[in-house]
């Protein structure tokens, strides 16, 4: 009776994991992935991200909700929230405390904009977009030669400024971190709240065209504003998860699809949603869901407010949710961290060992 209990706990548990198959399917499948997750099994897939033909995004397919315009916190979290992605379409306004003005203005480009923002600043650029531990801090005219190189050569890497704290900026904030709280769980309102980020907003900055992400799933949800360009994005739901032969990344942090879906076919029984955010555009998707994004022209900024959401996740995959809390080697690197830098940061908890060189601070 002791070991029947905690057994059929177990299989209870595995039969409520979203999925598109049967019962047995759903068991056999969510077997594999554990034994992964635990470290006993290797990739369930392997893709040669990025290396794949064609390179050009499809088009999109426009199976999104939209809606014109932003919300209030309690009519968001009444009508969407946990639910499904969806694009608020020019919703960035100054009504809802968006400054997107401070970088795009008539007086000067963009990158103008920005190169004036981060004069002696040092941020996190990946050198190549698909090798996170191609990281190193630069400044913006670093950023700008391995850009040159890149044009110039089609056989060289792209580089991509990635998941820098909005706070970077001199004086520029297009994202009112603290108004957009009201917005997340109780969770994502208290982790925001009390974890010693530098700013909850991060900037995600191409000023090539093409650059784009894995397709990934992690326990945070996003409100990702479109400052400049425009930016493709694909969704699939967590239920597709074994489908989509997902391995953990660093820590069990992130969770990456085994699929480019930007250069390959997902299996035929995935719906993959996909829409093109604008300038002015807030793209929202909660925790556990499948993510990807392809930027689509020479120069594209966003700013992601992000929070990790238990309470959300655990409703829509409580056994990758629990990968990654549970996981004892996150909870020894943080502590690690802790230690030796006297703060903490979700963001470099993840990103921390990926910096191989350069000095200076996000």
């Amino acid at each position: 009776v002791a070991l029947a209990a905690p057994l059929g706990l177990a299989l209870l548990g595995f039969f409520t994991l979203p999925t598109a198959s049967g019962p047995a399917e759903t068991l056999q499948a969510h077997g594999r992935l554990l034994l992964h997750l635990l470290g006993v099994a290797p990739k369930l897939r392997h893709t040669d991200y990025g290396r794949r033909q064609p390179a050009a995004p499809r088009q999109a397919n426009g199976s999104i909700l939209e809606i014109q315009g932003f919300v209030e916190p309690e009519e968001f979290k009444a009508k969407y929230m946990w639910k499904e992605p969806v694009v608020f379409r020019g919703g960035a306004t100054a009504e809802f405390g968006f400054d997107l003005a401070c970088l795009v203005n008539a007086e000067k480009s963009v990158e103008k904009a920005f190169a004036d923002q981060m004069i002696g600043k040092k941020i996190r650029i990946f050198k190549d977009q698909y090798d996170d531990s191609s990281a190193e801090l630069m400044t913006m005219e670093q950023y700008g030669l391995l850009v040159e190189q890149a044009r110039a050569n089609a056989s060289k890497p792209a580089p991509y400024a990635r998941a820098f704290p909005q706070n970077s900026m001199h004086d520029c904030r297009p994202v009112p971190t603290e108004k957009m709280k009201e917005y997340h769980s109780w969770f994502g309102s208290m982790a925001q709240t009390y974890l010693p980020e530098p700013d909850t907003s991060v900037l995600f900055t191409s000023y090539t065209e093409g650059t784009n992400t894995k397709m990934h799933i992690d326990i945070g949800n996003s409100f990702v504003t479109q400052v400049a360009g425009r930016k493709k994005w694909l969704f699939v739901d967590p239920e597709y998860t074994t489908n989509m032969q997902v391995y953990g990344d660093r820590l069990n942090l992130v969770f990456i699809a085994g699929f480019d879906v930007h250069r390959e076919p997902v299996p035929p029984e995935v719906p993959l949603k996909e829409v093109i955010a604008y300038p002015g555009d807030i793209m929202y998707f909660p925790a556990m869901t499948f993510h990807a994004v392809y930027n689509l022209d020479p120069v594209t900024i966003s700013v992601d407010n992000a929070a990790p959401d238990l309470s959300g996740a655990v409703r829509r995959h409580w056994l990758l949710t629990a990968a990654t809390v549970l996981n004892p080697w996150t909870i020894i690197k943080a502590i690690s961290i802790f230690v030796n830098t006297g703060s903490f940061s979700c963001t470099e908890l993840y990103f921390d060992g990926f910096v191989s060189k350069g000095e200076g601070e996000l």
